[in-house]
């Protein structure tokens, strides 16, 4: 996923929302939802709103995702997006998914990952890294604001990198 990411532009407002969503796990449409007040960098955190109407949930930020949405706020700034806060009247101003994908494949093909890549592709992959790097599946669950450990467990393959490392830390 790194070597995919280094690859995208850096003066692009779709690779800034691509490395959001990579950093966060979060769904393109959460992201799209979300508005400038949802954003708190300082203490690493980004409040997702919750479907049909629920509470938002608080998501935390590695370092990488507090860069990315540092970017975000930078192309908000400039003009070049609009949060959901002033989107209120008007829906098509959000980011469209396609746009998105279309930047991952062709950093993908830059980095000669021969694999289709999608946003929702960043999505699992950031769902495998944290629980290679040693984090519970309760962690990915309130990461990805999942309301089923069941879910997690679909998508996000343990690999026996991470069950190693895991073992190693038990004994």
């Amino acid at each position: 996923m790194r070597k995919i990411l280094a690859k995208l532009p850096d003066d692009n407002l779709n690779s800034a929302i691509a490395r959001c969503l990579a950093w966060t796990g979060m769904r393109p449409s959460q992201l799209n939802r979300i508005g400038r007040s949802d954003i708190d960098l300082e203490h690493a955190t980004v409040w997702v709103p919750a479907a049909k109407g629920g509470r938002s949930n608080p998501i935390a930020l590695p370092k990488a995702g507090v860069a990315a949405f540092r970017r975000l706020v930078k192309f908000a700034d400039d003009g070049a997006y609009v949060f959901a806060d002033a989107r209120k009247e008007r829906s098509d101003l959000g980011f469209e998914q396609r746009n998105v994908n279309f930047w991952l494949r062709k950093a993908a093909e830059k980095a000669k990952y021969p694999h289709k890549i999608t946003t929702y592709w960043l999505r699992h992959s950031f769902a495998t890294h944290m629980l290679e790097s040693g984090a519970s599946t309760r962690d990915v669950q309130h990461q990805l604001t999942h309301s089923s450990l069941e879910l997690i467990e679909r998508y996000a393959k343990v690999t026996r990198k991470g069950l190693s490392r895991v073992m190693a830390r038990i004994a």
